[in-house]
């Protein structure tokens, strides 16, 4: 069977930290990038909300 080969734990821990990563990504870009950059636009802003996970709130996404 295909099923037996396919180490489904490794890839949702990969898929977990993938996450995890993003989530941090998206916390530190949104904090500190208009501290280094200043006004950053609105494209960015929007990108940095979406990876800390605002997509999934269908209040926050209009």
């Amino acid at each position: 069977m295909v099923h037996s080969r396919i180490d489904y734990s490794r890839y949702a821990r990969g898929g977990f930290l993938a996450g995890v990563v993003v989530f941090a990504l998206g916390i530190v870009g949104h904090a500190v990038g208009p501290a280094v950059f200043g006004s950053l636009p609105a494209w960015e802003r929007t990108l940095f909300v979406l990876m800390e996970g605002a997509a999934s709130c269908s209040r926050c996404v209009r």
